[in-house]
């Protein structure tokens, strides 16, 4: 098969256009991983009731307690990116579209559909603080 001047130009840039695609997405895919810090949440003890705890909510997360098991859930709603509130029921309340998340961070009700990311976490077994690993935005 012969191909016209036409056709093989065509052909030609559509093959240039997805090399260069790929190529896009290849160096979006290097890139580096996203900055971390890490935040000192205070002794470990201070958690020892289960709930809720929201003094570092505006760090970008909560601390959770529950069975003996300490956590850090995101603050921050995965609808729409605003801060949530810790509420006596142990959920957190999105005020701006209503989400509301379960202590876990699982989506109970929306229009939120993604689970609340979980944040790195670990007590020191130097001080017995929490320290949690916060991603940079």
């Amino acid at each position: 098969m012969e191909l016209d001047r036409r056709e093989f130009l065509t052909i030609a840039t559509a093959a240039c256009a997805l090399t260069a695609l790929k190529d896009v997405a290849m160096a979006d895919n290097a890139t580096a991983p996203a900055a971390t810090r890490v935040v000192d949440a205070g002794p470990a003890a201070r958690y020892a009731k289960d709930g809720v705890y929201g003094d570092f909510s505006t760090q970008g997360f909560f601390v959770v307690s529950k069975g003996g098991r300490l956590s850090a859930v995101s603050s921050i709603c995965t609808h729409r990116h605003k801060s949530l509130v810790a509420r006596p029921d142990c959920t957190l309340f999105c005020k701006r579209h209503g989400s509301i998340f379960s202590e876990d961070g699982k989506v109970l009700k929306g229009p939120a559909k993604i689970a609340l990311p979980e944040f790195a976490s670990s007590v020191d077994s130097v001080t017995g603080h929490l320290m949690v690993t916060v991603a940079v935005a």
